[in-house]
């Protein structure tokens, strides 16, 4: 199965991935939001595995990695070269 993971700390609050797993199952899609704790001093190693990953199809980025995230990426839309920040 193909997973997109959702990332930053705390996330037991955060109901996304439960709501986009309900559409992928219904929508028969092989893909699964997963939830990983991540602070900002483990953001570079942890991005560096996830990299290598093939059944990683992306990244849900959220508090407090928004900002720090863009240092890692690989291309950066105008929107996020604006506000300095990416999900």
């Amino acid at each position: 199965m193909m997973r997109v993971e959702m990332i930053g700390s705390p996330l037991a609050h955060v109901r996304t991935p439960v709501m986009l797993n309900r559409l992928f199952a219904r929508d028969g899609q092989d893909l699964r939001v997963e939830k990983r704790e991540l602070d900002l001093p483990a953001l570079g190693n942890q991005l560096a595995v996830l990299r290598r990953d093939p059944a990683l199809r992306g990244l849900i980025v959220t508090t407090p990695l928004k900002e720090a995230v863009c240092a890692f990426l690989d291309r950066r839309t105008a929107l996020v070269g604006i506000v300095g920040t990416a999900n």
